[in-house]
């Protein structure tokens, strides 16, 4: 049966209910794509996915069958871009077992985008039971050696059928996996960075310190600019005065003085802060 049972503000903790995918890979087809998978370019057998309204809160908590979504062309996400979405790794260890990398930071920080895009906050213990249910589901997705992982895309959407400009009744939360290769298949070697002073990436009182599309659209004109004077990376700088270094395109930033001392820009309201710009400090 599937659990219909709404989640309060008192009771943080819903049941993932596993609906088995019949038309997952074979463990041949699985080991030809973890031989060269790629960053975002093959996905599990699963995907983890709540459900949301106004009247009944979180809801319908499953890890069901990959594949696409139905939506309706009136979907508000479609219109105003009412969403967010985060990004972590689970590696697989020596002893085979399968860990993440301090998920309840992203858990913070997805918090923390809902409220900037008036969307409902999704508890922590629910984010982090949807990571666990759908890596126990898809283990055999998790590569081992070297930097290989399985990247784990956690996403919330308004699916509501409305075109009125207000925060939306109806969301959808989901969390889909793909088996990932190393950031940089050459090796960490530097990268050629283009300063970027006529666009910026966010101002003030904008939604930069939210994960959210749109920062990472506005981004992409910068990032062309980038590209054809033969640069990897842009970076922007700050919208007030167009002096002050903020962030990279896709990445916080940090400089390593001659003394020793690191610095970083202070988190104002126009920048993401990173998990691992966290863990550094």
């Amino acid at each position: 049966m599937v659990s219909t049972e709404a989640i309060s503000d008192a009771d943080e903790t819903l049941q993932f209910e596993l609906r088995t995918n019949v038309a997952r890979l074979s463990d041949a087809q699985r080991t030809e794509v973890l031989g060269h998978p790629g960053f975002g370019q093959h996905f599990t057998d699963h995907m983890a996915r709540v459900s949301w309204t106004a009247d009944q809160g979180w809801y319908d908590a499953r890890v069901e069958p990959y594949g696409p979504l139905p939506l309706d062309p009136s979907a508000a996400v479609l219109h105003y871009a009412q969403e967010i979405f985060e990004g972590l790794k689970a590696y697989r260890w020596d002893d085979g077992s399968v860990r993440c990398f301090r998920p309840e930071v992203n858990a913070e920080r997805f918090a923390r985008s809902a409220e900037r895009m008036a969307l409902p906050v999704l508890p922590e213990r629910v984010f982090l039971d949807a990571l666990s249910a759908l890596v126990a589901a898809d283990e055999p997705w998790v590569p081992s050696g070297g930097e290989n992982s399985l990247y784990l895309r956690p996403f919330m959407f308004a699916s509501e059928a409305f075109l009125g400009v207000r925060a939306a009744r109806t969301v959808d939360f989901l969390v889909i996996a793909s088996p990932a290769g190393p950031y940089f298949p050459s090796g960490v070697k530097p990268v050629s960075i283009w300063l970027a002073r006529q666009l910026t990436r966010a101002g003030r009182g904008g939604m930069g310190a939210a994960k959210t599309g749109g920062n990472y659209a506005s981004s992409l004109l910068a990032q062309g600019e980038a590209a054809d004077h033969g640069c990897q990376q842009v970076v922007f700088l700050d919208e007030a005065e167009g002096r002050w270094v903020e962030e990279l395109g896709g990445m916080n930033v940090f400089f390593v003085h001659a003394d020793g001392t690191l610095v970083t820009p202070a988190l104002t309201g126009t920048i993401l802060e990173g998990v691992t710009r966290r863990s550094v400090l």
